[in-house]
C-alpha cells in the first residue's frame, strides 16, 4: 500500500509475516545546500539522544529495552541532490509475546516523540546537549580523516565534483560550516524542516493498512509543496584529467580513479552499467580482482563502484607506491579489454548469475523494501523483483562493449608517503 496523507507526506506499506519484526522508518528529505549538510547531521545526533519526555540518552535506551528491546537508529545520507534524514525503529511482532501489547502505536509514538518533542527551551536546544553533540561530531570528522582510504577517496571526490560542491561533501557536511552552528540557528532550520522537507513513512511487518493509519496521525505534520525535477546530477564532459598526488606517512599507497559514467539509475543502459560494474571491478570474478590484484599481484586491493545518481564510476586501490605506474596501465587495459569484448559467455553467466542471488539474498531485509520505496519515489517509477532479475538476465556481451565505450577517465589521485616522480 502507498499514499499520499498530504501533500509533500507519503505513507509506504509493505504487510509481510516473513519477519518476526516490524520496521518503521521516516525519511526527511531536502535539496540541501552543503552548509545545511551541516546543520541536518547535528540536528539528527541531537534528536536522537534526548527529548522533552526522555531527557536524557538513559532514559532513551530505557524506553526501547522497556518496548521489548526495540532497536532505534538515525542516520544522514545523500541520494544525487537529495539530503536524507532517516529515523528507524524495529520492534518485535506482537505474536512472538506473551502479553498483550501494541507495539506499532508505541513505536510510533516514541519517534514523535524524538522528532517533534526534543528537549528545548524557549527557541533553542538543550545547550549541555548541542554543546555535546557539536563537539562529539567535529571530533568524529577529524578522526575519519585518519582513514587514508577514505580521506583519499575524498580528495578524488574534490578533483571530480569540484571542492565546495555537494556531490563531493561527505553527507555529515564540514567542520568549517559545522562550528558556525549556532543553537537558536540551528533550532530555526529544525523548525522549517519539519514544515518544508519531503516526508516519507515507511511500514514493513506483520500489520495492516488501518492500524498504520491510524498510527501515523500521532505526527500530526502538515502539508507542504515539495518539487523534484530530477534527483540527478550531471557533470559537463572534461577535455583533460584532473590529477592530485599527496606525499604522506602510509605504508600502503592509495591509487583512486574517478570516470564519466553517463548512465543513471533505471535508464537504458542501467542493466548492463551494473553487469559492465561487476565484471570490471564490484565483484571477486572481476577483471580488476584477477588481474591486478591476484595475477599480477600489484594490489592489496582494487575494486570499482558506481555512483549511478551522479554519472561517475570510482576506482579504489591500495598498492606499493613504486608500482603506482603499472597499476595504471594494468587498469587501462582491464578496460579496454572490456571495450572490445575480451569476455567469454561463461563469465558473463558467472557474474549475472552471481548478481541475482545476491538481489535475491537482499530481498530477505526489510530494509530492502524500505530503500526500494524511497528509489520509486525519488524516480518517479517502480521497478519488480522480477524487471530487475529479467533486466541483469538480458544483458549481453555487446551490452557490456557498448558501456565500456562510454567509459572515460576523468580524475586520478595518488597518496603515497615515496612517491616516484618519474
Amino acid at each position: 500500500m502507498q499514499k499520499e496523507i498530504m501533500a509533500g507526506v507519503n505513507l509506504n506499506l509493505q504487510t509481510t509475516q516473513q519477519f518476526k519484526t516490524n520496521r518503521i522508518e521516516v525519511h526527511f528529505l531536502s535539496k540541501a545546500s552543503v552548509a545545511e549538510m551541516a546543520k541536518r547531521t547535528l540536528l539528527t545526533n541531537i534528536l536522537e539522544t534526548s527529548s522533552h519526555k526522555f531527557n536524557t540518552q538513559t532514559k532513551v535506551t530505557h524506553e526501547l529495552s522497556r518496548m521489548y528491546g526495540a532497536s532505534f537508529s538515525t542516520s544522514v545520507a545523500k541520494k544525487g541532490i537529495l539530503h536524507d534524514i532517516s529515523f528507524s525503529i524495529v520492534v518485535v511482532n506482537e505474536k512472538f509475546i506473551n502479553q498483550k501489547v501494541d507495539l506499532i502505536q508505541q513505536a510510533f509514538q516514541f519517534l514523535n516523540e524524538i522528532i517533534n518533542y526534543p528537549l528545548a527551551s524557549g527557541n533553542e536546544f538543550d545547550q549541555e546537549i548541542f554543546s555535546r553533540q557539536k563537539a562529539n561530531l567535529i571530533d568524529y570528522i577529524r578522526s575519519a580523516a585518519d582513514d587514508k582510504q577514505y580521506w583519499a577517496m575524498q580528495q578524488l571526490r574534490q578533483l571530480t565534483y569540484g571542492q565546495d560542491s555537494i556531490q563531493a561533501t561527505p553527507s555529515y557536511g564540514k567542520i568549517s560550516d559545522i562550528e558556525a552552528i549556532g543553537n537558536s540557528d540551528l533550532f530555526e532550520y529544525y523548525r522549517g524542516l519539519l514544515s518544508s522537507d519531503q516526508i516519507q513513512i515507511t511500514v514493513v511487518g506483520d500489520t495492516d493498512e488501518e492500524t498504520v493509519t491510524e498510527a501515523v496521525k500521532i505526527f500530526d505534520f502538515k502539508s507542504r509543496n515539495f518539487e523534484l525535477e530530477s534527483v540527478f546530477s550531471k557533470l559537463e564532459p572534461v577535455s583533460e584529467v584532473s590529477i592530485g598526488e599527496v606525499h604522506d606517512n602510509v605504508n600502503q599507497a592509495k591509487l583512486d580513479f574517478a570516470y564519466d559514467f553517463p548512465v543513471y539509475v533505471r535508464d537504458q543502459h542501467y542493466f548492463a552499467a551494473i553487469v559492465f560494474n561487476a565484471l570490471f571491478g564490484g565483484t571477486p570474478q572481476s577483471k580488476l580482482f584477477l588481474k591486478v590484484r591476484e595475477e599480477a599481484s600489484l594490489a592489496y586491493y582494487a575494486s570499482s563502484t558506481l555512483d549511478l545518481y551522479n554519472g561517475i564510476m570510482m576506482v579504489q586501490t591500495g598498492i606499493d607506491g613504486a608500482n603506482w605506474h603499472k597499476v595504471e596501465d594494468i587498469i587501462a587495459l582491464q578496460l579496454v579489454a572490456l571495450q572490445n569484448g575480451d569476455l567469454k559467455s561463461e563469465e558473463l553467466d558467472n557474474v549475472k548469475k552471481g548478481l541475482q542471488s545476491e538481489y535475491l539474498a537482499s530481498l530477505d531485509s526489510p530494509r530492502s523494501y524500505c530503500r526500494k520505496v524511497l528509489s520509486d519515489w525519488a524516480l518517479n517509477s517502480t521497478m519488480t523483483d522480477e524487471m530487475w532479475l529479467s533486466g541483469i538476465k538480458a544483458v549481453t556481451i555487446d551490452d557490456v562493449k557498448e558501456i565500456a565505450s562510454l567509459v572515460n577517465l576523468r580524475s586520478e589521485f595518488i597518496l603515497d608517503g615515496n612517491l616516484d616522480e618519474d
